[in-house]
């Protein structure tokens, strides 16, 4: 199962949210793409996705930008791929024509496609940002606090 570039920009400009935002202090998108090495026009149409799915408000104005439209802990991973990459499948090998009760090979071939893709979903449906901000801090040996500060001291 491969994800698109897209949908890890995603996920990346997400989690930069998920740390640096809040509902009182948008983030601009060229201060995302310039932090996760993102092009910014390719951001923009990244936000505007995220924006139709409602996973992030866009706050207009001369201190405008980005934030999280609910908490980091009710946005989970699934919801940030499918919101880019829509429905995820196994490498695309389910089948829209193929009839379960059949008793064909392609049939049981099917349902274990089907079980890899309800087992990949299960996971992606527990990883919340927050879950996933807590291991990024953890890794780079920091605590949210102090990311967070210096990311607000870095702003424009």
């Amino acid at each position: 199962m491969i994800f698109s570039a897209k949908c890890e920009y995603a996920i990346n400009a997400m989690l930069d949210l998920s740390i640096s935002g809040a509902p009182s202090q948008p983030v601009q998108v060229r201060v995302i793409a310039g932090r996760a090495e993102i092009p910014e026009g390719f951001l923009e149409q990244i936000m505007a996705d995220l924006r139709k799915a409602g996973l992030v408000e866009s706050i207009r104005g001369a201190h405008g930008g980005y934030v999280l439209a609910r908490a980091a802990e009710e946005i989970n991973l699934a919801d940030v791929i499918e919101a880019i990459d829509g429905p995820v499948t196994p490498g695309g090998c389910l089948r829209d024509s193929v009839d379960p009760s059949s008793g064909t090979s392609i049939a049981v071939i099917q349902d274990v496609w089907l079980d890899v893709r309800d087992c990949v979903m299960d996971v992606l449906s527990t990883m919340d940002l927050a879950h996933l901000r807590e291991k990024l801090m953890r890794k780079r040996g920091a605590s949210l606090a102090s990311v967070t500060a210096e990311a607000l001291a870095t702003r424009p």
